[in-house]
């Protein structure tokens, strides 16, 4: 496998690129410019940096629901990481929405909400995070 792939800006897939000569082409020997000449925006990126941007577009901000949701959904599949801590508890799906990006549950303080991110955060990173882009923000709102 190479080491640098296609990608479309945005999208949430890559195609494999050869180097063959000088010149990078896919499986199917089209170029950056032929798959740019179909009107795709492909660029030429490290396979870890199109790895990152896919997580980045399949993420989800924190956004608040409401307990029937948070319920509903923490009975939908068996959760995943159902942790516990003052106050607040989190889960996720088991599911991933794209690599290793889930849906994820929390309640704070009585307050429920869902965001998307790596899976592999910890209870304490979720709610941090729901801390800093929702709480602390409606804080100096007020």
């Amino acid at each position: 496998m190479s080491e640098l792939v296609f990608y479309p800006v945005d999208g949430f897939h890559y195609e494999d690129a050869y180097l063959d000569g000088d010149v990078y082409k896919n499986g199917w020997g089209q170029t950056l410019e032929t798959l740019n000449s179909f009107g795709g925006n492909y660029v030429l990126i490290s396979l870890t940096e199109a790895r990152e941007r896919i997580r980045a577009a399949a993420g989800k901000p924190v956004r608040e629901i409401t307990e029937a949701e948070f319920t509903e959904k923490l009975y939908m599949l068996p959760p995943m990481n159902w942790r516990a801590g003052v106050s607040s508890q989190s889960f996720k799906f088991m599911e991933m929405i794209c690599q290793d990006v889930t849906d994820i549950f929390a309640e704070v303080d009585g307050r429920f909400f869902t965001l998307a991110d790596k899976s592999s955060l910890s209870h304490e990173q979720i709610i941090n995070r729901i801390t800093e882009e929702v709480l602390k923000t409606e804080e100096k709102g007020q």
